[in-house]
Order: structure tokens, then C-alpha cells, then sequence
């Protein structure tokens, strides 16, 4: 009896260390410098968009099907991009900054404005859209609801 405990316990270790090491990726492209910093993405009408923990932020236009991609490089001062969601059409990115700033790119012309300087929040940190509204939250613990339309 103990034997075939042991059996099964070896057993089971062998099957755990084979699954764990089997996951590969079918496909991967490494990133040129700057754009490795990766730290948001969502996905729109074919593309993945990242946002960039760089100074200053870049956001990333990744074909899915081929994994090449476009960059737009924001101006200095714009740093350490956060979050990113696709919402209303346009890509909205947070960041890093105080005050917190939000920025909207159109994913078609790839131009890009700061939307919106959130005086109260600083180090913007999560972006999401819900009810009509963008919703930002920062490290001091205030969240705002924004109208984007």
C-alpha cells in the first residue's frame, strides 16, 4: 500500500513539472528599446494598444496578426504611461504624473491630446469605462468620473 502511495505521488510531481513547462509562445516579437517598458493593453478593431512606463510615454499600435507595430512617442513631461482602454472610439491612456493626466489617441490617425488634467488625482493608475463615464483612480485615493462624450 504505501508503495503505490508513493507511486502516485511521484506520478502526480512528474505530470505537474510537465504541464508547467510546456506553455510556449506561438508567436513573439521583441520590442525595440523604450517600448519594452510595457504596462497597459486593450485591444481595438484589430490592433493591441500598450502604454509605455517611459519617460516620456509611449503608446504602441500592435498588429495582432503580425505583431509589427507603430509608436507614437508623447511630449516631455507626459511620463509613465499607466493604464490604457479603448472607450467611445478613441484609445484613453492615464498616467504616472501629478497632477494626473489623461490622454486620448484616435486609433484611425494615430493623433493624440491631453483630454484632461485631473487636478485632485495624482500618479494616475487605473482607467476604466462604465455608465457613460471614464473612471480614473490615483495613489492619493480619490477616483473621478469623467463625461467623454
Amino acid at each position: 500500500m504505501r508503495v503505490k502511495v508513493w507511486l502516485l505521488i511521484f506520478l502526480l510531481l512528474l505530470s505537474f513539472g510537465t504541464e508547467t513547462n510546456s506553455a510556449v509562445a506561438a508567436d513573439s516579437r521583441i520590442l525595440e528599446q523604450g517600448d519594452n517598458l510595457i504596462h497597459g493593453f486593450t485591444y481595438l478593431n484589430g490592433y493591441l494598444w500598450a502604454s509605455t512606463r517611459t519617460s516620456p510615454c509611449r503608446i504602441l499600435r500592435i498588429d495582432a496578426e503580425t505583431l509589427n507595430y507603430d509608436k507614437i512617442i508623447l511630449d516631455s513631461g507626459l511620463n509613465d504611461g499607466e493604464d490604457l482602454i479603448a472607450a467611445e472610439g478613441y484609445i484613453w491612456v492615464i498616467l504616472w504624473t501629478n497632477p494626473c493626466v489623461i490622454v486620448r489617441v484616435d486609433p484611425l490617425t494615430m493623433e493624440w491630446e491631453v483630454a484632461q488634467t485631473l487636478d485632485g488625482i495624482s500618479q494616475g493608475g487605473s482607467l476604466e469605462y462604465a455608465f457613460g463615464y471614464l473612471w480614473a483612480g490615483g495613489r492619493n485615493g480619490r477616483i473621478a468620473r469623467i463625461d467623454i462624450k
